[in-house]
């Protein structure tokens, strides 16, 4: 259940005025309305509270080399050619739902996953293990800025035999 704070807002005269009037249009109080009104800024711009961890798993943090398979299906003619591809990325962090990985920018035109959200699997030595580790994986979701891609991918479930020994790597 939320909990409500009382806080001192400034606001122009004349917008409160019509908040006010619109509030009692609709039966609310001002105070409900201005609570709505935030509500659904937020929800339309996609803000979450930084400090709020939304993952179901702890994740850790890391920095170490990877890369990433994927698999494209192209052809003409009705034929299909399976075509695999790697690309160098670096993982940044890690949990038992999936990983966070940064790759530069300049390969965000070439990523078939990018554009079409397609599966791929990434390979990695993670930090100080000597297993290489294999992950099917799904991007959830990609944040990009003039130097780095950022993709949030979810770990395909059952399609991930080494899961034991990624979670003797966590508890470590």
């Amino acid at each position: 259940m939320s909990r409500y704070v009382g806080r001192k807002i400034y606001i122009n005269e004349q917008v409160l005025d019509k908040l006010e009037v619109l509030a009692g249009k609709n039966n609310l109080s001002l105070s409900t309305l201005l609570n709505h009104v935030f509500t659904r800024y937020l929800e339309n711009n996609s803000y979450t509270a930084p400090d709020i961890e939304q993952r179901r798993f702890a994740r850790r943090k890391l920095v170490t080399p990877s890369l990433i398979y994927e698999q494209i299906r192209r052809g003409g003619g009705g034929e299909e050619a399976d075509m695999g591809r790697y690309f160098s990325s670096t993982i940044l962090d890690i949990s038992m739902g999936g990983l966070m990985l940064a790759m530069p920018a300049g390969n965000n035109g070439k990523l078939e996953l990018l554009k079409m959200k397609s599966d791929f699997e990434v390979i990695s030595y993670l930090s100080g293990s000597e297993t290489l580790f294999r992950f099917k994986c799904r991007p959830e979701h990609v944040e990009k800025n003039e130097y780095a891609v950022k993709v949030g991918a979810s770990f395909i479930e059952g399609e991930n035999p080494q899961v034991q020994e990624l979670e003797g790597y966590l508890a470590k």
